[in-house]
């Protein structure tokens, strides 16, 4: 998921004026000396990337602990935040970048600082300018405060005084910063919090995703609207702080113009190849969306030898949930839609024509209340015996257990499949053959073009080299090639 993403990384201590290395006897410093900013190079391979992390590691590690008396707790909060933003973080202005601001004190108003700073100067460098309703610059920041030491202090009331402080900036500066619609308890954190390591990780691993813009680039380029692209994303990537959409915004419709509302309608020409046993379908699957089929279908592992009545709930659990951690919401028994229907919200979450999984309606794998009509077959029906109508208005067949039971073998074989199809260079070999009617005669019309693999599927070269792979990269996504029948 981040193998068109790249890393830099810097920083910028502030202290006390006195104790800036820059500072002489009599004029006091701004504290702000020690730092290294963001490198100026735009684009890396590997080595330069781990030489300049290196180097920014050795700066980091000179940094030392103030041994002073002089210390009066509060610090240049203020003063760091503006050599950050209007020096350290100013190189190649397109990249997204993370600040974040990490102390315990905030800025005394007042103080001697050689520059002093206003907080309104801070709001515009955070914001990116002088609406308060867009996000002119491509800046998410957080603060972080340590957790307080007062009853360690000399002077515990004025410690206790300067950590008041920086929460109260910090939050004033976020209020005043962020776009209206923006949490700032997403954007402001306690140090002692457990959850912060995690969440951390978390929120910088969502922000730095590029198969999720890979995704993006790819809905625009079919046409999409990208108010409308980002206004799903939105609800499907409910972990990510709200202020990356205004920075993803104001990038993407100064360059595409008209096309950030509009949607574009293309022209198609349809062709067609003739049919013969050479010639695979095959879809283009985003890793991102092939890894999500994968979790899908290894929920449904260890399901195959239950008893009927838990069989059901499980096959049932295993499919509604599974696909609902993916899509997010909302539920799909609230979105009125068939399951294949459902896992197209995605916007990249591929589905065959004609699934095997994904054709069963869920009332007819829950199948609670059934009866026989006048040919036989089991139909599924609500508490007053009446049949129960798809969104054509037909009856729902009810899945007998003999079906569940390939259903879910289907789905864990599947999964076997696709595993495969990602180490990329390996491509599944196995034997497929259809069931014999006469071991479920009551199956459904989907049950009875269900595959069976027989036997194990081996993991064979995809051909004499790695350069034969299923995985390619194209205008800057990465994505497989996979037969339509591997998916499930």
């Amino acid at each position: 998921e981040f193998q068109g993403t790249q890393l830099r990384f810097g920083f910028r201590v502030y202290r006390d004026p006195y104790a800036d290395p820059l500072a002489m006897d009599e004029i006091p410093g701004d504290g702000v000396g020690e730092g290294f900013p963001l490198p100026d190079e735009c684009q890396m391979d590997k080595q330069e990337q781990m030489a300049t992390f290196r180097k920014f590691q050795r700066s980091l590690s000179t940094v030392e602990v103030t041994q002073d008396d002089k210390d009066d707790y509060e610090e240049n909060l203020f003063g760091g935040l503006r050599q950050a933003l209007s020096k350290d973080l100013t190189a190649c202005p397109d990249h997204l970048k993370l600040l974040f601001v990490i102390g315990d004190h905030g800025y005394k108003v007042g103080a001697k600082y050689q520059s002093p700073v206003n907080e309104n100067e801070l709001v515009k460098l955070l914001r990116g300018g002088d609406d308060p309703t867009v996000k002119g610059n491509n800046v998410i920041h957080f603060f972080i405060q340590t957790p307080a030491r007062s009853m360690a202090a000399r002077h515990p009331k004025a410690y206790t005084r300067a950590y008041q402080r920086f929460s109260q900036q910090a939050k004033d500066l976020l209020v005043k910063s962020l776009p209206l619609d923006s949490q700032v308890n997403d954007h402001f954190l306690q140090m002692e919090q457990e959850t912060l390591v995690p969440k951390l990780v978390q929120t910088v691993g969502s922000l730095s995703r590029s198969s999720m813009i890979d995704e993006i680039i790819l809905d625009v380029r079919g046409g999409q609207a990208l108010d409308a692209v980002i206004s799903r994303f939105k609800r499907q990537h409910i972990d990510i702080p709200g202020v990356f959409w205004h920075v993803l915004k104001k990038g993407g419709c100064g360059k595409l113009g008209e096309r950030c509302q509009e949607r574009v309608f293309d022209t198609t020409q349809v062709s067609y190849v003739e049919a013969n046993d050479e010639a695979v379908e095959e879809l283009w699957i985003t890793s991102s969306a092939l890894s999500s089929w994968i979790r899908i279908l290894r929920g449904f592992e260890g399901y195959y030898e239950l008893p009927e009545h838990h069989l059901r709930r499980a096959l049932i659990s295993a499919l509604v949930l599974g696909l609902q951690q993916e899509i997010r919401k909302p539920p799909i028994d609230v979105s009125g839609e068939t399951p294949a229907e459902y896992a197209q919200r995605r916007g990249g979450l591929p589905v065959r024509r004609h699934s095997p999984l994904l054709s069963y309606p869920v009332a007819s794998l829950a199948a609670e209340h059934t009866r026989r009509d006048s040919q036989g077959k089991l139909l599924v029906v609500n508490k007053a015996g009446k049949p129960i109508l798809d969104a054509l208005g037909r009856t729902i067949e009810a899945t007998p257990s003999c079906e569940l039971r390939r259903l879910a073998l289907w789905a864990i074989r599947s999964k076997e499949i696709l595993e495969v199809v990602e180490r990329n260079t390996t491509r599944p070999v196995f034997k497929s053959e259809r069931y014999a009617t006469t071991l479920c005669p009551g199956a459904t019309a989907n049950g009875r073009l269900l595959p069976h693999i027989v036997g194990t599927i081996d993991a064979q070269p995809l051909g004499p080299n790695e350069e034969y792979r299923y995985s390619h990269a194209f205008g800057g996504r990465r994505g497989y090639w996979v037969p339509k029948g591997y998916l499930p």
